[in-house]
């Protein structure tokens, strides 16, 4: 558990808040200049003024940052030591570091999730932004802390690459209880990878809750357009097809397929965007959109220019936009029968 204060640096208001960090992965997200990076150097003591009275499992932390604490702040940008190549680097976490003998994994290991063998012997001057970002992630699992504080540490990978992260996030923390808390401008990013979130605002906290439960206030608020979380098991990795086979949560026996990677008998969780997703009253037949849901009709609502329509689908929400046009072409209403259709995400 981390319990931590914050004091709004213009009116002096304070709030206090506890998070649950062994059990979820924390998100904080908010637009630029609402104080997410300020809040996150506060707890690991690197920011002075706005978060106090520190404590994690109990234990009140020292404001020192150069103290031994089991926090490890992970700037945006890298501080790999540019003299040293990459396993330099990395093997000098492992020598100096104080924790590092508590690290549950190998350097191989890590190597290997972090995707460094290619550039091993390479200085942090032959990197690019994203290869660097790596190296340092590969810092941060190997210093042996139990929580780290990660100031969005993907920025400078390509999408694909950031999903492998967000996964990775999602496996470390349920095999080796490893904790996250992650800053994040991206809402889907944080959908990937988060269990929990906290929506800052003007260095204010707006609103906390489950990732599940927020993301559609959020999306909707943010970009316009809502999106909601489907949360499932990975079943099967097909590599031949590129795709993850993934059971939707119980009690549900209805399966989907992502492109995003995944690892066999983890829960894996896909923002879906509701201008993304179909809808059909009668199961489609060889369509070239495998994924195929069967739900029903909780809500319409009318929109500026569509209408969106919220399903129950074996217990979770999807959204879907619509067209008046659809709307009357299908005479859609509450409690219908319906199948979802959407592409590999």
């Amino acid at each position: 558990m981390l319990t931590l204060r914050i004091t709004h640096p213009l009116n002096g208001t304070q709030q206090t808040l506890t998070w649950a960090v062994e059990q979820h992965i924390i998100g904080i997200f908010g637009a630029s200049g609402a104080g997410k990076s300020t809040l996150l150097k506060g707890i690991a003591g690197l920011a002075k003024g706005y978060v106090d009275n520190v404590s994690y499992t109990q234990q009140v932390l020292p404001t020192d940052a150069n103290s031994d604490t089991p926090l490890y702040y992970l700037r945006q940008r890298s501080v790999l030591f540019p003299h040293l190549s990459v396993v330099q680097n990395l093997k000098l976490v492992i020598t100096h570091g104080k924790r590092a003998k508590q690290c549950q994994f190998s350097l191989e290991e890590v190597v290997s999730w972090c995707e460094l063998e290619p550039i091993l012997q390479h200085k942090p001057g032959q990197l690019s932004g994203g290869q660097q970002q790596r190296a340092a992630f590969a810092q941060a699992l190997l210093s042996g802390k139990p929580l780290l504080l990660l100031d969005e540490p993907f920025s400078a990978l390509d999408w694909s690459a950031r999903k492998h992260f967000c996964c990775l996030l999602r496996y470390l923390h349920q095999r080796y209880q490893l904790q996250f808390i992650l800053v994040s401008h991206s809402l889907q990013e944080l959908a990937l990878s988060t269990d929990y979130l906290i929506h800052i605002h003007d260095f204010s906290l707006q609103q906390q809750g489950t990732t599940q439960a927020l993301l559609p206030q959020l999306s909707a608020h943010t970009a316009s357009v809502q999106s909601a979380l489907v949360r499932g098991k990975v079943i099967a990795v097909l590599k031949d097809y590129n795709l993850t086979k993934v059971q939707l949560l119980a009690p549900s026996t209805q399966y989907i397929y992502i492109n995003t990677p995944g690892f066999v008998d983890d829960e894996v969780q896909l923002p879906l965007v509701a201008n993304k997703v179909s809808i059909a009253k009668v199961k489609p037949q060889q369509s070239s959109i495998v994924n195929c849901l069967r739900g029903h009709i909780l809500s319409l609502k009318r929109k500026d220019d569509c209408f969106c329509v919220e399903v129950d689908v074996d217990e979770q929400i999807i959204f879907a936009n619509i067209s008046f046009l659809s709307l009357k072409r299908l005479d859609l209403k509450v409690q219908d029968s319906v199948y979802l259709q959407f592409k590999a995400n």
